[in-house]
């Protein structure tokens, strides 16, 4: 049993309820709310741009606040930084 299975236990020792900035989302649902192919979505966790947990070999979920963050992260510009002079 790996750090990952200890990261799904805690998700789950919660008294049964899951708080909807914890809710886990299946990619195909990630997948619809960016509007882009779920290869596109596996290609961010591979990337590292998009935390998941893996729930097994073949399931993966995301976290909904992983993906408000990484919205947010989109909108800002990432990390650019404004021109200190402006």
């Amino acid at each position: 049993m790996g750090a990952a299975n200890n990261i799904i236990w805690t998700y789950f020792e919660t008294d049964g309820e899951i708080m909807s900035d914890d809710e886990l989302l299946p990619l195909q649902e990630v997948a619809r709310r960016l509007q882009v192919s779920v290869e596109t979505v596996r290609r961010y966790i591979k990337q590292k741009k998009l935390a998941a947990i893996r729930l097994s070999n073949t399931n993966l979920r995301v976290r909904k606040a992983e993906l408000d963050r990484f919205l947010k992260e989109r909108e800002t510009g990432g990390d650019t930084k404004p021109d200190e002079g402006l």
